[in-house]
């Protein structure tokens, strides 16, 4: 389940405007290989807690590599600029989502869930540099 989640989709499409191609299986893989005792615990609550990236996975990918990864928030953000951002819709419906900007534009990123009638929350922003 976290090959295809939003986390490794998110990093895999930072990355591809950062430096070049990795799959987001091994993204994943690396991930869950560093272990994550929060992940497996909540799975035991329900199976879904596969696809969770933490932030603090995300910023350990990325520094690992090399990158400086710095909190900002979405309004701050240049054209030029890479960041992965955490929004929220519903929590009873469990929309989290990792979505990657300029990829998507700060219009569509604060409006992600409107068309399923949820507000949309920006939860955090970490732009990502060399």
């Amino acid at each position: 389940r976290h090959f295809n989640s939003c986390g490794p989709v998110a990093i895999q499409d930072a990355l591809s405007r950062l430096e070049g191609y990795v799959t987001q299986k091994e993204i994943s893989k690396e991930i869950q290989d560093n272990g994550n005792g929060r992940r497996a615990a909540l799975t035991l609550i329900h199976y879904d807690a596969l696809w969770i990236t933490w932030p603090s996975e995300l910023k350990k990918y990325f520094t690992d590599r090399g990158y400086k990864v710095t909190s900002t928030s979405l309004d701050q953000l240049t054209p030029d600029d890479v960041a992965i951002v955490l929004i929220k819709g519903s929590t009873f419906k469990q929309q989290w989502h990792w979505i990657t900007y300029p990829t998507y534009t700060v219009d569509r990123i604060k409006n992600y869930y409107k068309s399923v009638g949820t507000k949309t929350s920006v939860l955090s922003a970490y732009k990502i540099e060399k």
